[in-house]
């Protein structure tokens, strides 16, 4: 099936990412990585709000216990329940001066998974990437190394399998999670198309994932059995899709955001709502992200 996603919020963001559903407050978060904000929209009634950040956010999840943790290139922060900056959590290098970190979701371990990449080119080099596990006492561990560009990734419902994006490549692979020794075991590739850059991701109940494909306008509902695509979702107005989250009442609202990175004039008067935030409702149903235990 086809789907129209429609504008929402046009938040003109420089670099909209991280869509984030929080069913306590009923609003999707979502960041801008380029200018210092984070967004919050409510589609119940149509309010957003934008909230400054005195950092560029990469990512941000909620806590079990209320706030908010987030990162920046080379740090990670907790933010409280207005989205004021309590407390810096920890410093990294990611391995390599010119790493940074990318999209990083909580797991149900509690803990931060963050990805990174090394600023080199367009989409980093091809092998400089790491996925990190930060734990809540504060440790940080190498889950993965030699990736291209870490990019979204997603726990099936029942917690055995992680779905992860290699951005550069076009790669999406699934793993065993070993939940005791968190740990990813048994790569495999369930998506893999060069021609396409695939961005964050979410997942449905039946354990679909949802792909924001970077330049292309679109987000693609794959089949990690087959590896078809089952759906997709078109974005007019904006090419730069960069994440996508499951949210509203029922969890059967896809919202994605889009990116105005690089872009020219004559590439906005093009596009025009890009670094707006787009949304549909599809025959299909998400669930709320982990949040974290620290």
């Amino acid at each position: 099936m086809i789907y129209r996603a429609e504008t929402v919020f046009r938040a003109a963001a420089a670099h909209g990412e991280g869509a984030w559903w929080d069913d306590r407050r009923g609003e999707l978060l979502f960041l801008d990585c380029a200018g210092h904000r984070l967004f919050t929209y409510d589609p119940g009634t149509g309010r957003s709000l934008e909230h400054p950040l005195p950092f560029n956010p990469q990512a941000v999840c909620g806590l079990e216990r209320g706030g908010y943790i987030a990162c920046s290139e080379k740090t990670v922060w907790r933010l409280d329940d207005a989205f004021r900056v309590a407390e810096k959590l920890a410093d990294t290098d990611n391995g390599a001066p010119e790493s940074r970190f990318n999209d990083c979701k909580c797991g149900p371990d509690g803990a931060f998974w963050m990805g990174t990449l090394t600023s080199a080119g367009a989409f980093g080099l091809p092998d400089g990437g790491r996925l990190y596990r930060y734990a809540p006492d504060g440790g940080f561990s190498v889950v993965l190394d030699g990736v291209g560009l870490s990019n979204g990734f997603v726990w099936t419902r029942d917690r055995k399998t992680v779905y992860y994006t290699d951005t550069v490549g076009g790669v999406i692979y699934a793993f065993d999670y070993d939940g005791p020794a968190h740990a990813l075991r048994n790569r495999r590739v369930v998506f893999r198309d060069p021609a396409v850059y695939p961005d964050g991701m979410t997942i449905d109940t039946d354990d679909r994932i949802w792909a924001a494909l970077w330049g292309a306008g679109k987000v693609v509902c794959i089949d990690p059995a087959t590896g078809e695509t089952v759906h997709e979702v078109l974005v007019p107005g904006a090419d730069l899709t960069s994440s996508a989250c499951f949210g509203g009442a029922d969890f059967s609202t896809l919202f994605i955001t889009t990116s105005r990175l690089g872009l020219t004039e004559a590439d906005l008067a093009a596009k025009p709502d890009s670094g707006s935030l787009f949304a549909v409702r599809v025959d299909a149903r998400g669930s709320q992200f982990f949040r974290g235990a620290f």
